[in-house]
């Protein structure tokens, strides 16, 4: 992981160098505009306040190399964060399949699907699974696949508070 964490930081010098036209280790509005134009930009203000809107996060007219750094470590801490998310996912949807997949066509059928809550001792396990392939199963052919049970958790995920992509 540091070894990510120093490209990171050699990564975040290469750019500040690119910017900054006095080499006083702070980028500038203008030193920004300056950069696009010289980079050939239709838009070198847009371009400028969008990176500025990105990167000043103390809101003070320049972007520092602190500044920066902080904003892309946050982004690849975030980024670790939704794959460690995705992959529990993963993980959950082969064991919940390897266990209740019963004729082993990885696929759930409505009947697999209530012997689940069965198992586990639901008091309504047809009326449990009847709601879940209402919820889940996309394209009504009576059975749960793979990709029907990660794009509704995937969905599940992003429509919480605590989630933030």
């Amino acid at each position: 992981m540091s070894r990510i964490y120093e490209q990171i930081e050699k990564d975040v010098e290469k750019i500040i160098g690119q910017y900054d036209g006095d080499k006083n280790g702070e980028v500038t509005i203008n030193e920004a505009i300056e950069f696009f134009k010289r980079m050939g930009s239709k838009y070198p203000e847009k371009c400028a306040i969008v990176l500025f809107k990105m990167y000043d996060l103390d809101n003070e007219g320049k972007i520092s190399y602190d500044e920066i750094q902080e904003e892309i470590f946050k982004r690849y801490q975030d980024k670790v964060r939704e794959d460690q998310i995705k992959q529990y996912f993963q993980d959950d949807i082969e064991a919940f399949l390897l266990r209740y997949d019963k004729n082993r066509d990885n696929r759930i059928d409505f009947k697999e699907l209530e012997q689940c809550f069965e198992s586990i001792g639901s008091d309504h396990p047809k009326e449990n699974a009847n709601h879940i392939f209402t919820e889940i199963d996309k394209n009504r052919d009576g059975y749960l696949t793979i990709a029907e049970i990660k794009n509704y958790c995937r969905n599940t995920i992003r429509s919480k508070p605590y989630y933030q992509s």
